[in-house]
């Protein structure tokens, strides 16, 4: 959010200014559970011992996405990551911030008209809500 905007907290119901929110270090969970991780190193292993069976001129690895997955790769996917969230300063909640001028239904197949035609309303109806409209 830029400075000089609103936001409001949605757990607590404050509202105010972006520059009133505090900025924190926030600890999330790793990437990986313990049985993931486990898997991980033994497929790596098993990837091992089949490349040097099959010998030089094929190149076989093991990859997620486009990261070669290695030791390292592993070590990192298994640690808690930070990050700097901003937090409302009534109830220190961080996930709970919005802004309050954007409009929940503007992703909605019936927008502008949900008060009258609710079943494209994705916000009554989640994904349930018919498709048609101007999202059709």
């Amino acid at each position: 959010m830029a400075e000089n905007e609103r936001a409001a907290c949605e757990n607590c119901g404050w509202e105010g200014s972006v520059d009133e929110l505090d900025r924190k270090e926030v600890k999330h969970p790793p990437y990986l559970s313990k049985e993931q991780i486990e898997a991980l190193k033994i497929a790596k292993e098993h990837v091992e011992v089949m490349d040097k069976k099959i010998g030089e001129g094929f190149y076989i690895y093991l990859a997620a996405g486009f990261d070669k997955i290695t030791d390292k790769y592993i070590e990192r996917q298994s640690k808690p990551t930070y990050t700097m969230e901003e937090h409302c300063p009534k109830c220190d909640s961080y996930e709970d911030i919005v802004d309050p001028d954007l409009d929940p239904h503007l992703g909605c197949y019936s927008y502008p008209n949900c008060d009258i035609d609710p079943n494209g309303c994705t916000v009554l109806n989640g994904a349930d809500a018919e498709p048609y409209g101007h999202r059709d």
